[in-house]
């Protein structure tokens, strides 16, 4: 276990759900870029699944949409401000944001500082380790 909620691979035990993603180690203030060609799609605020936690510092990210060969895929990277204008083109390595202190939106919880990437492809979701060893270029630094 990586944190009290449980570990952070894709359909981890979280209680009475399953984990949506993959957990990667990341230290705060690290950048993060895009691993895919995209598009900026939205800009993400996280409350599910700790909505006690409302009061504390607001956990954010990004949906990109793939563009060319990953048309079709929407990628999810949470626990990061993101620093690029919705809509932005992007290309593999440009930068798309700052990662978060997880400790400061989650005070009293046992966690290790990561980002969350989920995977979905024609709106199911998808393993996301299967599509980052895909890639060939990862969004962060490490893995829990």
């Amino acid at each position: 276990r990586c944190d009290p909620a449980g570990s952070g691979h894709y359909r981890a035990p979280r209680g009475m759900r399953r984990h949506k993603g993959v957990d990667l180690l990341v230290q705060p203030s690290e950048g993060v870029k895009s691993p895919i060609p995209a598009t900026v799609e939205r800009y993400v605020n996280q409350v599910y699944p700790y909505p006690e936690n409302a009061a504390q510092k607001r956990m954010v990210g990004i949906v990109l949409a793939g563009t060319g060969k990953w048309s079709g895929l929407k990628l999810k990277i949470f626990y990061m401000v993101a620093s690029v204008e919705k809509r932005a083109a992007l290309n593999v390595g440009d930068p798309i944001g700052i990662v978060q202190d997880v400790r400061e939106g989650y005070p009293g919880r046992e966690m290790l500082n990561h980002i969350h990437v989920e995977v979905r492809i024609g709106g199911k979701l998808q393993n996301p380790e299967n599509f980052l060893k895909q890639s060939g270029d990862m969004p962060h630094t490490g893995e829990l």
